[in-house]
Order: C-alpha cells, then structure tokens, then sequence
C-alpha cells in the first residue's frame, strides 16, 4: 500500500494506492514473454506501415543536415509541418548530424519499448525487467531516480518538447538521444539553443512557452535529432483519422493539435482518473489506459487481464470511470 499526496488541492489529502499481489505477478509474467519470446525483426513496422498509405512508407523519423527540405514539410504550421519557420529549421539543420549518423540496420532483433509516465506502471517493480530491453524510449519528463524500480533507469531516446522537458536531466547515459517534437516556432528555438550550449531563446518566443523551460540539456551535439513533423500528421490524419487543421481569420485552428498532443504524448492514450496533474509532472498518478487503433505500443506493458484489473480497482474505491472528454473532430470511418 502506497500513499500518495494530492497535487492541486487546497489541503494535501492522502491517496490510497494498492498493488494487486496477483496482478503484478502476472504483469511480470507478461513481460518476460516478451523478453524471452522469439523476436521477429520488422515486424512491428510491418504492422504499422499496413495501416498507412503508400505515401507514408518513405517518410523518415528524422530530419537531417544533408538531406533537402521538401514543400510539403511547409504545407501546415506547427506539429504538422513547418509553415512560415524554414529559415529558422534550416538554421537549426545546419547544428544537426547529417543522415550518415543514424542507426545501420542491424541484423540482430530489437527489443524495444516505449515508457509512458502514468502512475499505472507505480509499484509493478518492473524496474529490471525493462531495462533488459535493447531500446528504451521514454517521453516528455518521465522519471527515474525515486522511480527507478518501477521504470528503470536506461533511457535510450528521451522525445519532448520545451515545456516537458526535465528541468533538471534525469538520463545518465552520455549515448541518450534527444529527440526534439515541435509544437510551435520558439520550441526551434529553443532546441537552437540547448545544442550550442551558449546561445539563449530570444524574449519574444520565451512569452510563449507556458512554464519554466530547461537552461541547458548536457549532451553532445550529434546526440541531437529533430523529428519529422511528417510523423505526427500521418499520426493524426492517417491513424487517428482527425480531419486536417483549417486556416481561420487569426490563424489556424489548434484545437485539434491540442488534441492531439493529449492522445499522443504517451503511448496508449494515457487518461488521467484523478484532477491530480501529476502525471504532467511526471510523479505518479492513477490512470486508465485505451489502446490506440490495433492495440498501441503501451500494450507490449499490459497484460491481457489489465482493463478487468483497473475496473476491480475503481469497484473496490466506489469509483466510476471518467466521462470521456469530447475528442477534436474526426473524420467518419469503418
């Protein structure tokens, strides 16, 4: 049993926080079939590019110094594209490695997994098992240190944007690539500035940032990377099925984009149970998981009995689940 603080409450109130005995052992279970089951190399691209369009099967995880901007890259403003930004993303290109530093495909099989920050992973002790993976990649501030025995301490790719970025690093390995996600022009700024290490962001795209953001981030240049907004509109369009954002009389609409960002800033759609904003500062919260179309990466982590576990939990606390939040518009689909 593990108590927890309420954040953003008047007065700090306790919250309950109990572990099923059985259900961690399963978890457990569950994750060392993973890791110890045969490995099939491709395959979880396979999978992917099968619910993608034809187009999408090129597209690139990264931008690189020596590979040319295409238009369509400045087709949409920020996350889908670029729009009215290419001289600063060309600035930006020049400090990023070229095309020559990003990873040979290996012969072997990968492991991989991808680490939310929600408070469900909060004492499965799963700490040594994830860290047995070949890549480990974990998003925005998600902890370790205090942490550690639940979520390990390897890290290696930490994606984010300014505001989500640990102010203080968490990552020890010197070989952690960052991958830099951006959500508006001051976040190419930004990242301008924690690759060279001296320049600071300028006032005006400092206004725009809406909490305290990293001074520094302590890793080499070349363990930089910029993400292809590509990624995040075949996410959006393609996968989600949200319609394209629409130029309005003062700008773009952004709802959907903040939409978005809540169902994508961590795997399998993290929904918070509580008004606790812990989860954003990366402390344990209580949370729900739905899995994304054909189950989501976050479902490599769950068992199969994890939805009948979290409604025993929620019964047991008298609780019922949240009513949804009413989704950015999508477009109709089978």
């Amino acid at each position: 049993m593990v108590s927890l603080a309420q954040l953003g409450a008047e007065k700090s109130s306790p919250v309950e926080w109990h572990v099923d005995a059985e259900h961690k052992k399963r978890v457990h279970e569950h994750v060392r079939r993973v890791l110890t089951g045969q490995c099939h190399p491709g395959s979880t691209r396979q999978s992917l590019m099968a619910r993608l369009p034809t187009s999408s099967h090129l597209t690139q995880p990264f931008l690189w110094r020596d590979v040319p901007l295409t238009e369509d890259l400045f087709q949409y403003p920020p996350p889908f594209g670029f729009k009215g930004l290419q001289g600063k993303v060309e600035n930006l290109l020049k400090q990023l490695p070229d095309s020559a530093a990003q990873m040979e495909k290996s012969k072997e099989c990968r492991r991989c997994v991808v680490m939310g920050n929600g408070g469900i992973l909060k004492g499965l002790e799963l700490g040594q098992l994830i860290d047995k993976f070949d890549i480990i990649i974990r998003l925005n501030s998600g902890p370790l240190g205090e942490f550690s025995v639940d979520v390990g301490n390897r890290t290696s790719i930490r994606m984010s944007y300014p505001e989500g970025t640990p102010l203080q690093w968490v990552d020890t390995d010197s070989q952690t690539l960052f991958v830099a996600v951006v959500h508006k022009g001051g976040d190419i700024s930004w990242t301008s500035a924690m690759i060279n290490k001296h320049n600071t962001v300028p006032l005006w795209d400092r206004l725009f940032f809406w909490q305290k953001v990293p001074d520094q981030i302590p890793l080499e240049p070349e363990r930089f990377r910029l993400l292809n907004p590509h990624v995040i509109r075949e996410t959006a369009l393609d996968l989600l099925k949200y319609l394209p954002p629409t130029q309005r009389l003062l700008g773009w609409d952004k709802f959907c984009c903040l939409s978005l960002s809540t169902e994508c800033a961590d795997p399998g759609r993290l929904r918070t149970e509580s008004r606790q904003s812990a989860v954003r500062r990366g402390q344990p919260g209580r949370l729900r998981l739905q899995p994304l179309p054909a189950g989501g990466a976050s479902a490599l982590l769950r068992p199969p009995d994890h939805e009948r576990h979290v409604a025993s939990e929620n019964a047991r606390r008298g609780q019922r689940d949240p009513a949804p939040a009413k989704p950015c518009q999508r477009r109709n689909h089978q």
